[in-house]
């Protein structure tokens, strides 16, 4: 695994997101056997809500229409989602972007 920001590494001990982090590794190594994928994980203030932070898991991906990128992020989101048990998952957001 990757180096982490040591802002997101705090976030992820804090809030014991390390199963969410897994799955989000895991996930990035299954869509590159089929697409130019890459990832980044930051830490996000909610705009609603300036006293709260969110892990935000950050896919580009290349050569795809927005129908299919989102079809890829609804998977996406469900996979990571399902790593954490609640209040945990409400603290982490998933983001497909077209590269």
């Amino acid at each position: 695994m990757p180096s982490l920001e040591p802002q997101v590494q705090s976030f992820i001990d804090r809030n014991d997101m390390w199963p969410a982090l897994d799955v989000a590794y895991e996930v990035k190594h299954e869509l590159q056997r089929n697409m130019l994928v890459t990832m980044q994980l930051i830490v996000e203030t909610d705009a609603e809500a300036p006293d709260r932070e969110e892990l935000v898991i950050i896919y580009s991906v290349a050569n795809k229409e927005y129908k299919e990128i989102l079809g890829i992020w609804n998977d996406v989101s469900r996979r990571v989602h399902r790593a954490l048990p609640r209040p945990f998952s409400d603290k982490i957001y998933v983001r497909l972007v077209k590269a």
